[in-house]
């Protein structure tokens, strides 16, 4: 966290430094503090009764540059995440969307980990053991993205044990609710094999699904997500 969050990148929750718990000896990680979760925001979001094909497709817009920036500037400093999810990313009302909880990200050695592969929550895991974690990260972004669009994980009504096996005939369908170069930039992240996704992360960012999005949300985004957020804290 000192190394990643020490504000050299927007994308990455910031860091403030550790305090120890004398009465509890407990280790207090003081960090910059956002407004809700991105699972908590998609939930606030579909409750919404005038949400639009359009307010959710620039939304995924949003997200997907925002969080491919931040696993950019990871891998920037040989970290992979292994962990992408929407309760793992953050968001505020100025329409910040930011990478946190770093508890199992792993050095990365070119595109080899050092160590077993298989870490993370289960619903995010690729359907295959991989050595490249990067595309493991990829394909959980693909996830979360269809997650936040359809409202639900697309394995909610299965059991954690059995989606291990159900991932490995699950066809990714993206909902129609979005664009069809929404669907295209998701698929792509939710090839089975590894090598057939995205060999790098500037891959993604210079897709034209996101490489026109500017660094500072605009002021219509800003409005969309302060109006979710005040719905997320109710």
């Amino acid at each position: 966290m000192e190394m990643i969050g020490s504000g050299k990148t927007p994308y990455i929750v910031g860091y403030f430094g550790p305090m120890i718990d004398t009465k509890t000896s407990e280790l207090c990680i003081c960090m910059e503090l956002m407004d809700t979760s991105i699972a908590k925001f998609y939930q606030a979001m579909h409750r919404l009764p005038e949400l639009s094909s359009d307010k959710i497709d620039r939304f995924v817009q949003r997200f997907a540059h925002n969080v491919t920036r931040g696993l950019d500037y990871l891998k920037s400093k040989n970290i992979v995440h292994r962990d992408v999810k929407p309760a793992n990313i953050l968001i505020n009302e100025d329409g910040e969307i930011k990478l946190c909880d770093f508890g199992i990200c792993g050095n990365l050695t070119d595109t080899e980990l050092d160590f077993d592969t298989c870490v993370g929550t289960v619903m995010y895991l690729p359907p295959k053991p991989e050595n490249c974690a990067i595309q493991g990260d990829m394909w959980a972004l693909g996830i979360s993205l269809i997650e936040i669009i359809a409202g639900k994980h697309p394995f909610a009504a299965y059991k954690l044990d059995g989606i291990a096996f159900k991932i490995l005939d699950w066809e990714p369908v993206v909902p129609t609710t979005v664009s069809v170069d929404t669907q295209a930039f998701i698929l792509q992240l939710l090839r089975k094999e590894a090598d057939e996704r995205p060999r790098s992360y500037m891959d993604i960012i210079n897709d034209s699904f996101i490489c026109n999005m500017a660094a500072i949300p605009s002021s219509d985004e800003i409005d969309f997500i302060q109006h979710v957020i005040k719905e997320a804290n109710k």
